[in-house]
């Protein structure tokens, strides 16, 4: 579940960590509460918000009014733009980029540090990175702070500030059972003040058991539906947790990143299964869709009918290969091919093209 900004900050915030001063607006006539220049931010679940138009900054009520206007309502990236997330504009010295996630493949917590922040940071040389292991503890030793110092190139001013934040941020990650917490980016101001001027928060699926408090625009998921990799590739949809680990793991071997595991389990309707390829289409880096159903109490027509549903309402839904067998199978394929939709035969059909299209293989 990745968090909106907003949402973001105010897990920051309450962690003590220093965010901008701000305000959600959710309607055009909300008067501005801070005094200008003012940073207007469109709240979607994407990044690259900049370069497509969805962050303004603003220097009068009439350039703000203007912005807010426009953005909110709109559709950015793909999703719609519901609300903004005004701040005062800051100045800073510096902009870093800082992160605290779970690593995966090391089963370890990491601390990752760039010395620019900011725009296209993914981008960067790899080779310019800091990545530091996190031992389970709240503080970093100071041998760990000096080197951060060092490598942002801050003078011990910043230290306090410095540590607070990591400290900040590793808490978040354990006790919100977060995969990433990440602030992009850290501005280092004068007199040695920080400010995560922007933050990112993705949460574990499948922790939402443990967190009732968990009230965000994005809750409502479960252990059916969890992001393994929010770089994958390739993403998946199926039906009981055998034939979904079946198919990511089908996924993987073919040398490709699986995006996600979900189970549309069998008491979805045709609503929660578009909703879900929805979250499937939002994860960033997502280039096909592998649908792999063995129909049961899922049956095959109730999911034809969802693909169909998603291709018309879901922007920007990547391409769909599809293996459908079991209840109502003849149904499912003739509603998809009055569709124009082709199903495949296997399981490794599927994955085959899924691949080829990820790799620009693909002739539809």
């Amino acid at each position: 579940m990745i968090l909106l900004e907003h949402e973001a900050k105010g897990l920051l915030r309450s962690a003590g960590l220093p965010v901008p001063d701000g305000f959600l607006v959710g309607s055009a006539d909300v008067v501005p509460a801070l005094p200008f220049p003012l940073v207007v931010k469109a709240q979607i679940p994407k990044g690259g918000r900049g370069k497509a138009g969805g962050i303004r900054v603003v220097d009068d009520r009439a350039a703000y009014d203007q912005a807010v206007t426009s953005l909110l309502g709109s559709e950015l990236l793909g999703c719609h733009v519901g609300a903004l997330l005004v701040e005062a504009k800051q100045q800073s010295e510096r902009e870093l980029y800082l992160s605290v996630l779970l690593d995966r493949t090391a089963g370890a917590l990491v601390l990752l540090a760039r010395r620019q922040g900011g725009v296209e940071v993914e981008q960067a040389d790899d080779g310019d990175v800091l990545r530091m292991p996190l031992e389970d503890s709240d503080m970093l030793t100071d041998t760990q702070l000096g080197r951060l110092l060092d490598y942002y190139g801050l003078d011990a001013g910043y230290a306090d500030e410095l540590g607070t934040v990591v400290t900040g941020l590793y808490a978040l990650l354990r006790d919100q059972d977060a995969l990433l917490v990440e602030v992009n980016p850290l501005m280092a101001q004068p007199g040695g003040r920080l400010v995560c001027a922007d933050a990112k928060v993705e949460l574990d699926d499948a922790a939402a058991f443990r967190h009732s408090d968990w009230k965000f625009s994005q809750a409502g998921g479960s252990s059916q539906f969890v992001v393994l990799d929010a770089k994958g590739q390739v993403a998946s949809m199926a039906n009981g947790a055998g034939l979904a680990m079946a198919t990511v793991d089908a996924i993987e071997a073919a040398g490709v990143k699986a995006a996600n595991f979900f189970d549309v389990g069998g008491g979805t309707d045709v609503a929660g299964m578009v909703g879900a390829l929805g979250r499937i289409a939002a994860i960033g880096d997502v280039r096909a869709i592998v649908v792999n159903i063995f129909g049961g109490i899922t049956r095959c027509d109730q999911v034809a009918e969802a693909i169909i549903a998603a291709r018309g309402s879901v922007d920007d839904l990547p391409p769909l290969f599809v293996r459908l067998t079991g209840t109502n199978e003849a149904e499912g394929l003739r509603l998809l091919s009055e569709a124009d939709i082709t199903p495949l035969g296997t399981l490794a059909d599927c994955v085959q093209a899924a691949v080829a299209e990820v790799k620009g293989e693909h002739d539809a």
